[in-house]
């Protein structure tokens, strides 16, 4: 009689934590970067009561996705339709926490209701980038063409870069290609180009830019007519 109690008692014990979720993998099914939130199917099966089949769970539709957020600064994360993610379960409510105001504790534990994105996770034996393994902390894409490398000394950027206003640097701006803002460009240092350096409204090097010193050069005589007009352009390495 006694043994037959503690068995029975296991196995409603062992059926309740079956029922208890505290974390999953899940599958993007659609993901809003305007509200933070997606439609998600959680990659569990269940067996219904008094059913012999296993059940996949439905999409769980419209649940936060989390990122980093703090005091106006973020980090937002774009999922792709099919990217694997790890969703997690709040212990109790969280639909008034979300607007700010506290909730209760006397609902269900860990409800497919609480439901939320933590983050990406990869798939099994995936290919990663070959980047993917340098030092330092690394965002970048799965193509390869582009990363943004911080390491302990410098940051690495592997990609074409574009500017929404001014740049100012206190070391040398070198480039193997065009430099162009549509702000300032300034250093107290060098601007080296093997191409064309244009700002929209003006360029300032305290030593020299593509190899022509910017307080003192010289520019080859050229007759212009009387009145306004341009000069010739001064010689690299004055």
């Amino acid at each position: 009689m006694k043994d037959a109690l503690v068995k029975f008692i296991s196995q409603c014990i062992d059926k309740s934590r079956r029922e208890t979720i505290v974390g999953c993998i899940g599958r993007i099914e659609k993901h809003d970067t305007q509200t933070m939130r997606a439609d998600v199917k959680p990659l569990l099966k269940y067996m219904a009561t008094g059913e012999t089949v296993a059940k996949e769970f439905q999409v769980l539709p419209d649940i936060p996705v989390q990122f980093l957020w703090a005091g106006g600064y973020y980090i937002r994360p774009k999922y792709q339709n099919g990217d694997l993610v790890w969703v997690t379960f709040a212990t109790h409510e969280i639909q008034r926490g979300l607007k700010g105001s506290p909730d209760s504790i006397s609902g269900r534990l860990f409800s497919l209701e609480n439901a939320s994105v933590a983050h990406g996770i990869s798939k099994t034996n995936w290919s990663p980038p070959a980047e993917f393994s340098k030092d330092g902390l690394l965002i970048g894409h799965k193509d390869g063409n582009f990363y943004f490398h911080i390491q302990d000394d410098q940051v690495k950027i592997k990609g074409n870069v574009e500017i929404d206003g001014s740049l100012k640097t206190t070391g040398k701006i070198e480039t193997d290609s065009d430099i162009s803002a549509s702000g300032k460009i300034e250093t107290d240092s060098d601007i080296a180009a093997h191409g064309k350096i244009e700002a929209d409204l003006q360029v300032t090097a305290m030593k020299s830019t593509s190899g022509v010193n910017l307080s003192t050069h010289i520019h080859p005589y050229v007759d212009t007519p009387v009145g306004a007009s341009n000069t010739s352009p001064p010689t690299p390495g004055t």
